[in-house]
């Protein structure tokens, strides 16, 4: 086999089995952190707003639906995802994605847009943490936002 055939398009080697265990392996840990800086600014937040849950439950109830999304949709957790793997979850079309990614502004600003998804930019291609899609399902919430 030759070495073209050995790299995917990327220039990179196709993932071995094993090492895509040892990344699943690797993500609950590095999923707690994401969690732990997540809930700390949903604290924060709720302070300055009287929601009726507590904040860790809100964010227990937001992974819980992300988790369950992501087994039904077949999608492996990461702690990255791309435009079209955070569409499929959310059944939205990629031009709605977009609009969401460009709501987002600076975390200093009070009173920013609920739709508004965190993401970051690879080159010219959106990518979208999984805290950033858990912050997003606890702030989207139905009740919370009729409330």
């Amino acid at each position: 086999m030759s070495r073209s055939r050995d790299r995917n398009r990327s220039g990179k080697r196709p993932e071995t089995g094993q090492e895509a265990t040892m990344r699943l392996r690797d993500f609950p840990r590095v999923a707690g952190r994401a969690i732990e800086r997540a809930s700390d600014r949903l604290r924060r937040s709720e302070r300055h707003s009287g929601s009726g849950l507590a904040p860790l439950d809100l964010l227990a109830q937001a992974e819980g639906q992300l988790h369950a999304l992501l087994l039904a949709e077949g999608i492996t957790p990461r702690a990255v995802y791309r435009p079209g793997e955070v569409c499929q979850l959310l059944r939205i079309r990629p031009t709605t994605l977009r609009q969401f990614c460009e709501l987002a502004e600076h975390p200093a600003v009070k009173n920013a847009d609920p739709r508004d998804l965190d993401a970051f930019l690879v080159g010219c291609h959106h990518r979208i943490s999984h805290p950033a899609l858990v912050e997003w399902l606890v702030r989207n919430q139905k009740f919370q936002r009729e409330g």
